[in-house]
């Protein structure tokens, strides 16, 4: 399931309770709000795919690091696995070196 935003949450929250889905991929600011919201837990997720990769990283995103590590220590202290991967469609020069 795409989760991003730019539409309405409840959008997403409704095709989710509707169609489920075994990867969820999207914007750190839609999954925070699936997170919040109890709608996925961390102690189920095995894959955590993120967009917009180079506007996490460029501007060092102060919430990206919190969420981070909020999430890392987490999944340390539950024990389980979670994969990260994090997507861009565009990488600055900058930000490649």
């Amino acid at each position: 399931m795409l989760c991003i935003g730019g539409i309405p949450f409840e959008d997403d929250r409704r095709s989710y309770l509707n169609n489920g889905g075994n990867v969820l991929v999207g914007t750190m600011g839609r999954l925070l709000e699936f997170i919040d919201k109890r709608l996925i837990k961390i102690s189920e997720l095995r894959m955590l795919i993120l967009d917009e990769g180079d506007k996490l990283f460029e501007s060092r995103n102060k919430n990206f690091m919190i969420f981070l590590d909020n999430t890392l220590k987490y999944v340390n202290q539950s024990g389980c696995q979670v994969h990260f991967l994090i997507y861009s469609a565009t990488f600055s020069n900058k930000l490649l070196k």
